[in-house]
């Protein structure tokens, strides 16, 4: 194979997720854009390649007899081919909190494996056939899946319980738990930083600790009537099923920054109703490599259960606050939650009955970790007040609070980056718990500075008001802005200089354009702020040209300033000698995308900002470029 390498990129912002950390996590150093690839020796038979075929028909069963979005969901589910998927989908169940049943893991390996064993061992097998078999077919089924970390880790854990099963010996899955973490660490150290593999292992020990839980308060219990035992399992069950939550709830508002809060009585539906589905799935796909007309009526099953899981979701969403944004909680606060955690249910297994100090523990400590959670999911923690110049490749995107609650965004978009929105943006205000946008100003538009804002209107992202320049054309790219706005609730706003934003201890005033300001190039008509706070003065610019500047300058609006964002991401046509002798200022902000097609930055813009004795900061070199304000003086900080 020949062709050009490629490292992988690094993310740039703050919650944003960084492929070149998941790649090398998995081994991976790099990527190649092939010119042509050689075969230099062909094998006869290779089993990936067997299995990787038999992938392929069975999705292609999936495809000819379901609709696109339920043939990508089973394709996953049963297969392990994610190539089907559909995104909206994908979103749907994740937002659901139940994206967890996509992955192929323990519940694949206890209806396959252990239904292949339980069969053979019925019609008197041998322990070691069936559990040979059994393990030979999991293992090639996890080969075909792609060897994902929670499908490795359940089948080392089924290999321990077949090997238990053979020799006669007592399973403990917690030591099944270690050793697979144990063999994973040592060929794949970084898998410990994969989301995949803290949710797999820790909702298994999860499982295993609850059952212990459980058991003990059982043996603690009296003998009960047949019915009681029947309320009591009942009990247990949605028990369970909170305590799993207990553990994985911090955990999701670690990696996503948001939580499901309905997840778990969404999950007592959708997990029973999974085995008939995964069963129905396999049965459908292997069936149509032999007879497609019996796999059709199979798959209704499937589609069945796949329209009551869309209806439910969607129901479930429609249920106020069924999505929390809880921001990155502290490493600190998830350490000592997970502690109690884990030390209040290992106190409760082994605390002693008659002593009255345990058995007093035993019923207070279990609130602790129930406080902990509230504290981590709904308690904010201390904002500062802050300006975050985002790496958006070539656009704009800017952050801007007050530290009091006050969350405004100046423009938002890229003409580089697609889904800037979804995958820069939205996981930045995530991160920083921002569960509304007050105030989020369009300087013009060009969609390198509104394509990523029209995406989180779409979706729903909460935004009170959108700022618009007065004298905005009022064209496609207006009407498509106004209406995904009103949509959204949002209200459209029309300013103009003189207009400003009070913000606690900080104001924003509009310095241009005016009303009668008319032009036929929108970047001309860019919208330009002025902010001021704790003796910080930071001058927005947009995309205006030397003309614009100059104009500013005549109408007596520029004072001398601490940071500049650079006009038109570094355009030879902005940041003339004139303005920038007039602005004077100490920082310079330059958002531009790595060998962008334009030449942004120009090296003359670069030179007369050097000779103004301007320090230039440029987010294709800092990614993600933040002001805060913090012990009575501002600070810089760079992402990297």
């Amino acid at each position: 194979m020949r062709g050009e390498a490629e490292a992988f990129p690094h993310a740039a912002n703050d919650g944003n997720f960084d492929l070149a950390d998941y790649y090398r996590s998995q081994n991976i150093s790099f990527r190649v854009f092939a010119d042509d690839i050689v075969t230099q020796n062909e094998t006869k038979w290779n089993l990936k390649e067997c299995l990787f075929q038999v992938q392929k028909r069975i999705s292609s069963v999936f495809a000819e007899e379901l609709n696109a979005r339920d043939a990508g969901v089973l394709a996953t589910l049963v297969a392990g081919n994610k190539g089907l998927m559909d995104t909206e989908i994908k979103e749907m169940y994740q937002d659901a909190g139940i994206s967890h049943i996509l992955a192929i893991s323990g519940l694949h390996i206890s209806i396959l494996g252990m239904g292949i064993f339980r069969f053979l061992r019925r019609i008197r097998c041998p322990y070691p056939l069936a559990a040979g078999v059994g393990s030979a077919v999991i293992v090639c089924f996890v080969l075909m899946s792609g060897m994902g970390v929670s499908a490795r880790r359940a089948l080392i854990m089924y290999l321990v319980l077949m090997g238990a099963e053979v020799m006669g010996k007592a399973y403990d899955p917690l030591n099944a738990l270690a050793l697979a973490a144990l063999l994973t660490l040592i060929f794949q150290p970084l898998a410990l930083y994969q989301s995949g593999f803290q949710f797999s292992f820790l909702a298994m020990a999860a499982i295993t600790l609850s059952g212990a839980v459980f058991r003990r308060r059982e043996e603690k219990k009296e003998q009960k009537k047949q019915d009681d035992l029947r309320r009591a399992g009942l009990v247990n069950h949605l028990l369970s099923g909170a305590f799993l939550q207990l553990f994985l709830l911090p955990l999701t508002a670690w990696i996503y920054y948001e939580v499901p809060i309905y997840a778990m009585f969404l999950n007592l539906m959708v997990i029973p109703l999974c085995s008939w589905l995964l069963g129905a799935g396999l049965l459908g796909g292997l069936t149509g490599l032999f007879w497609p007309l019996l796999s059709k009526w199979i798959l209704v099953l499937c589609h069945l259960i796949l329209v009551l899981y869309e209806k439910s979701i969607g129901l479930v969403n429609d249920i106020p606050f069924s999505q929390v944004i809880t921001g990155k909680p502290s490493a600190w606060l998830m350490l000592f939650y997970y502690v109690t955690l884990v030390g209040a249910c290992v106190l409760y297994i082994y605390g002693g009955n008659n002593r009255r100090f345990f058995l007093w523990l035993c019923r207070i400590l279990p609130i602790v970790p129930v406080l902990l959670l509230v504290c981590i999911l709904f308690v904010p923690g201390k904002e500062i007040c802050r300006i975050d110049f985002l790496d958006v490749a070539q656009g704009d995107g800017i952050y801007l609070t007050d530290g009091e609650g006050t969350h405004v965004m100046i423009d938002g978009g890229s003409s580089s980056e697609s889904s800037v929105g979804e995958y820069r943006i939205e996981p930045f205000l995530k991160y920083h718990r921002v569960q509304k946008v007050d105030a989020w100003i369009l300087t013009h538009s060009d969609s390198d500075h509104y394509s990523g804002l029209l995406e989180l209107l779409e979706d729903g992202y909460p935004v009170e008001y959108l700022l618009l320049a007065k004298s905005l054309p009022r064209d496609e790219t207006w009407k498509e802005l106004t209406e995904a706005a009103e949509q959204n609730g949002t209200e459209v706003v029309y300013v103009e200089t003189g207009d400003g934003i009070q913000m606690s201890g900080c104001e924003m005033t509009c310095l241009y354009p005016s009303s009668e300001d008319t032009s036929d190039d929108t970047n001309a008509l860019s919208q330009v702020w002025e902010f001021r706070c704790n003796d910080l003065s930071v001058l927005f610019t947009g995309d205006i040209g030397e003309e614009q500047e100059l104009l500013l300058s005549d109408r007596g609006l520029l004072t001398d300033i601490n940071v500049l964002k650079v006009a038109h991401h570094g355009s030879k046509y902005s940041s003339c000698e004139e303005f920038l002798e007039a602005v004077s200022p100490e920082y310079a902000v330059i958002s531009s995308g790595e060998g962008n097609r334009y030449g942004h930055p120009h090296a003359e813009t670069l030179a007369r900002l050097d000779a103004a004795g301007t320090a230039i900061l440029q987010t294709q070199d800092s990614g993600q470029i933040t002001f805060y304000y913090e012990k009575g003086k501002w600070r810089l900080d760079t992402y990297y």
